[in-house]
Protein backbone atom coordinates (compact mmCIF):
# COMPACT_ATOMS: atom_id res chain seq x y z
CA UNK A 1 0.00 0.00 0.00
CA UNK A 2 1.45 3.32 -0.75
CA UNK A 3 1.35 6.00 1.62
CA UNK A 4 -0.02 9.51 1.35
CA UNK A 5 3.02 11.49 1.19
CA UNK A 6 4.62 9.07 -1.75
CA UNK A 7 1.04 9.06 -3.09
CA UNK A 8 1.85 13.12 -3.30
CA UNK A 9 4.56 13.02 -5.04
CA UNK A 10 3.58 10.70 -7.37
CA UNK A 11 0.25 13.34 -8.00
CA UNK A 12 2.75 16.23 -8.09
CA UNK A 13 4.51 14.74 -11.60
CA UNK A 14 0.95 14.01 -13.93
CA UNK A 15 -1.30 16.27 -12.18
CA UNK A 16 -2.07 20.07 -12.33
CA UNK A 17 -1.00 22.46 -9.38
CA UNK A 18 -4.91 23.01 -8.55
CA UNK A 19 -5.35 19.39 -8.21
CA UNK A 20 -2.15 18.43 -6.59
CA UNK A 21 -3.11 21.52 -4.41
CA UNK A 22 -6.38 19.88 -3.86
CA UNK A 23 -4.89 16.65 -3.18
CA UNK A 24 -2.21 18.13 -0.14
CA UNK A 25 -5.42 20.13 1.33
CA UNK A 26 -7.37 16.94 1.88
CA UNK A 27 -4.53 14.89 3.39
CA UNK A 28 -3.64 17.97 5.88
CA UNK A 29 -7.69 17.94 6.98
CA UNK A 30 -7.99 14.53 6.95
CA UNK A 31 -4.63 14.53 9.07
CA UNK A 32 -3.35 12.32 6.66
CA UNK A 33 -0.26 13.65 6.20
CA UNK A 34 3.06 13.21 7.76
CA UNK A 35 4.71 16.29 6.91
CA UNK A 36 8.40 14.82 8.09
CA UNK A 37 8.04 12.21 5.74
CA UNK A 38 7.34 13.94 2.58
CA UNK A 39 10.08 16.25 3.21
CA UNK A 40 12.34 13.59 3.40
CA UNK A 41 11.11 11.95 0.24
CA UNK A 42 11.26 15.62 -1.50
CA UNK A 43 15.30 15.36 0.11
CA UNK A 44 15.68 12.47 -2.15
CA UNK A 45 14.14 13.02 -5.35
CA UNK A 46 15.12 16.94 -5.35
CA UNK A 47 15.01 16.77 -9.44
CA UNK A 48 11.45 15.53 -9.74
CA UNK A 49 9.18 17.37 -11.36
CA UNK A 50 6.30 18.56 -8.90
CA UNK A 51 8.79 18.54 -5.82
CA UNK A 52 9.20 22.39 -6.24
CA UNK A 53 5.33 22.57 -5.54
CA UNK A 54 5.17 20.36 -3.05
CA UNK A 55 8.05 22.23 -1.00
CA UNK A 56 5.70 25.45 -1.62
CA UNK A 57 2.58 24.12 -0.42
CA UNK A 58 4.32 22.88 2.83
CA UNK A 59 5.95 26.29 3.28
CA UNK A 60 2.30 27.37 3.77
CA UNK A 61 0.42 27.01 6.69
CA UNK A 62 -3.36 25.79 6.95
CA UNK A 63 -5.32 23.78 4.52
CA UNK A 64 -7.77 24.66 2.41
CA UNK A 65 -11.28 22.60 2.57
CA UNK A 66 -13.33 23.71 -0.41
CA UNK A 67 -13.05 24.86 -3.99
CA UNK A 68 -14.24 28.14 -2.99
CA UNK A 69 -11.25 28.33 -0.14
CA UNK A 70 -8.72 27.41 -2.92
CA UNK A 71 -10.19 29.48 -5.39
CA UNK A 72 -9.99 32.92 -3.36
CA UNK A 73 -6.40 31.32 -1.83
CA UNK A 74 -5.63 31.75 -5.97
CA UNK A 75 -6.77 35.39 -6.44
CA UNK A 76 -5.07 36.19 -3.52
CA UNK A 77 -1.82 35.08 -4.56
CA UNK A 78 -2.23 36.51 -8.18
CA UNK A 79 -2.81 39.98 -6.20
CA UNK A 80 0.03 39.58 -4.63
CA UNK A 81 -2.02 40.25 -1.29
CA UNK A 82 -0.33 39.08 2.24
CA UNK A 83 -0.84 35.39 2.45
CA UNK A 84 -3.57 34.76 5.22
CA UNK A 85 -3.63 32.59 8.06
CA UNK A 86 -6.16 29.63 6.69
CA UNK A 87 -8.71 27.70 8.75
CA UNK A 88 -7.08 29.70 11.95
CA UNK A 89 -9.28 29.45 15.28
CA UNK A 90 -10.50 32.84 16.49
CA UNK A 91 -11.91 33.50 19.79
CA UNK A 92 -12.74 29.76 19.59
CA UNK A 93 -14.49 30.00 16.06
CA UNK A 94 -12.71 28.60 12.72
CA UNK A 95 -12.11 31.32 10.17
CA UNK A 96 -11.25 30.31 6.42
CA UNK A 97 -9.00 33.53 6.30
CA UNK A 98 -7.19 35.57 8.74
CA UNK A 99 -5.14 38.28 8.11
CA UNK A 100 -3.68 39.28 11.60
CA UNK A 101 -1.70 42.37 11.20
CA UNK A 102 -4.86 43.50 9.26
CA UNK A 103 -7.02 42.43 11.84
CA UNK A 104 -9.44 41.36 9.25
CA UNK A 105 -11.10 37.78 8.36
CA UNK A 106 -12.90 36.30 5.35
CA UNK A 107 -15.53 33.14 5.24
CA UNK A 108 -15.91 32.04 2.03
CA UNK A 109 -18.55 29.71 1.32
CA UNK A 110 -20.08 26.76 -1.31
CA UNK A 111 -22.89 27.67 -1.59
CA UNK A 112 -23.76 28.26 -5.68
CA UNK A 113 -25.92 31.60 -5.99
CA UNK A 114 -29.25 30.59 -8.08
CA UNK A 115 -31.05 33.74 -9.45
CA UNK A 116 -34.75 32.77 -9.18
CA UNK A 117 -35.98 35.52 -9.96
CA UNK A 118 -35.01 39.13 -11.86
CA UNK A 119 -33.74 41.81 -9.29
CA UNK A 120 -36.49 44.33 -8.93
CA UNK A 121 -35.49 47.79 -9.23
CA UNK A 122 -35.06 49.15 -5.96
CA UNK A 123 -33.05 45.65 -5.30
CA UNK A 124 -30.40 46.58 -8.68
CA UNK A 125 -30.24 50.16 -7.41
CA UNK A 126 -29.38 49.44 -3.63
CA UNK A 127 -25.68 50.28 -2.39
CA UNK A 128 -24.30 47.90 0.19
CA UNK A 129 -23.23 49.33 3.12
CA UNK A 130 -20.57 48.04 5.83
CA UNK A 131 -20.07 49.80 9.54
CA UNK A 132 -16.94 48.58 9.11
CA UNK A 133 -13.79 48.66 5.92
CA UNK A 134 -12.45 45.89 4.78
CA UNK A 135 -8.99 47.00 3.97
CA UNK A 136 -7.05 50.19 5.97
Amino acid sequence: MTDPERTLLDLATVVSRRELTAAFDAARARRLLREPHLVTLIARFPTRHGTRALRTLLETPGFSRSKAERLLRGLIGRANLPRPLRNAKIAGHEVDFHWPDAASLSRSTATPFTPTAKPSRTTADATPTCSRPAIR
